[in-house]
């Protein structure tokens, strides 16, 4: 015979008070404080990190400026997504040693339609993609990237998402 009883609203609320809840069983149990953010920590010795310090899951895109020119002198953008980050994680979006200061990022939470957005108009697919486009076709999507000073290039560089 199991030992737990169900409260009543009044003593619920009671026992919540002093740090105590009701499992599924009915049992009282000591609740668990509400667990703190994980620390920020890089994930590679060099490279641009993305850490979710958000209370949702996330995926992230990337983009970065090519030096390459389409027919019409208009610079390529490489994109790429989408990353799944949960809260907490932390993950190397480009690896090894940086060679460019600007990157451009993009993050979207879409169960609370959540975004970490910017000002630069990015091609992107709702599936999985890597595109090599001057500018969105009718076949794909867009979303709005950050563009994100990551400062010297031969330091590690962490962007975090609250």
């Amino acid at each position: 015979m199991r030992a737990g009883f169900w409260l009543g609203t009044g003593m619920m609320a009671l026992a919540a008070s002093h740090g105590w809840a009701q499992d599924r069983r009915g049992d009282l149990a000591q609740a668990k404080p509400p667990q703190a953010k994980p620390p920020i920590v890089d994930t590679s010795a060099d490279g641009f990190n993305v850490c979710n310090r958000s209370q949702w899951d996330v995926q992230v895109a990337k983009a970065i400026v090519t030096e390459r020119k389409n027919s019409e002198d208009e610079a390529l953008i490489a994109s790429e997504g989408w990353f799944d980050l949960p809260r907490g994680a932390c993950v190397a979006l480009w690896e090894g040693r940086r060679t460019n200061r600007y990157y451009l990022v993009y993050a979207e939470a879409a169960e609370v339609k959540r975004e970490w957005a910017g000002k630069i108009r990015v091609c992107v697919r709702k599936e999985a993609f890597e595109l090599r486009e001057p500018s969105c076709g009718t076949s794909v999507n867009h979303r709005m990237f950050e563009e994100v000073d990551a400062g010297d290039p031969r330091a590690p560089f962490t962007y975090v998402l609250d």
